[in-house]
């Protein structure tokens, strides 16, 4: 359903020469592409929080919020169509770009947002950068890469390699797979995996939490002025280093996980098998 309504909108009226009162058209966004041989799937020049799902499927389906303005009704019922992802050649081999890059007399005039939940082929990939908004990332399955300047990361029932860079806000990744993730508050992060595999944590504040199964791995914690505390569930030995590192170790140590905290705590517990 598109609504409509007179807004007054000081971009918009600069860009529509003598045209001060803008009519606004808004509704959801709905559209279904097919991967093809895609592994991976690119999403840029988006704002605001993107929200995807893995799921048994073939295709894309990606939901949001447009929104666009025109000096008449009919202008902004015509702009609200273009509001729209275009499928650009992604950047890396196997990759599906899907790009919101309005033409330059259309910029300040539509918008759109993935406020509604996507869903993808759960085996592929993802790479996200936004300046601003959270992403939520739920039972995908492929490798992950995923940026925000001022937002949180959120990341469940991974198994690939995730990527988590949170600027001014909180990170919770749970996979199976390698992890390095940063974040500037809150982070958590559930390693999940049975084989080898890397986990790399830091934050500039806040707390670290760090989930692991018991078994073998080493854990390097460097923190300047917080506390590390080991579930006592876990067997482990507990040594620091001359760096003033903290060295957690069991049996083999076969996982190497590194976190880094300025000021934080730092708190590591055994996930349920």
């Amino acid at each position: 359903m598109v609504h409509l309504r007179p807004v007054m909108a000081a971009l918009a009226a600069a860009l529509v020469s003598g045209c001060a009162l803008q009519f606004e058209a808004s509704g959801d966004y709905e559209e279904t592409f097919d991967p093809g041989a895609a592994a991976t799937l690119e999403l840029a020049g988006l704002e605001g929080d993107v929200n995807l799902r893995g799921q048994a499927a073939d295709s894309i389906k990606i939901r949001g919020t447009r929104v666009a303005v025109g000096a008449t009704r009919e202008a902004a019922r015509d702009n609200l169509e273009r509001a729209r992802l275009q499928r650009v050649p992604g950047e890396g081999a196997g990759a599906l770009r899907l790009e919101f890059a309005p033409r330059v007399e259309y910029i300040g005039l539509i918008d759109l947002e993935l406020d509604r939940v996507s869903t993808i082929p759960a085996g592929m990939g993802v790479s996200i950068e936004v300046e601003e908004g959270d992403l939520q990332i739920d039972g995908v399955l492929g490798d992950l890469d995923l940026i925000t300047d001022r937002g949180d990361i959120e990341v469940l029932g991974g198994e690939g390699d995730v990527s988590a860079d949170a600027d001014s806000g909180t990170v919770w990744v749970q996979s199976s797979g390698w992890i390095d993730a940063v974040s500037a508050g809150h982070l958590r992060v559930d390693a999940l995996g049975i084989n080898e595999s890397e986990v790399s944590a830091e934050t500039t504040g806040s707390t670290i939490e760090l989930g692991i199964s018991p078994q073998d791995f080493e854990v390097i914690c460097r923190t300047s002025g917080g506390e590390v505390d080991v579930d006592e569930a876990l067997d482990t030995t507990v040594v620091e280093g001359a760096d003033g590192a903290v060295v957690v170790t069991s049996g083999t140590g076969a996982r190497k996980i590194t976190l880094r905290s300025r000021g934080a705590n730092v708190t590591i517990e055994a996930l349920s098998e």
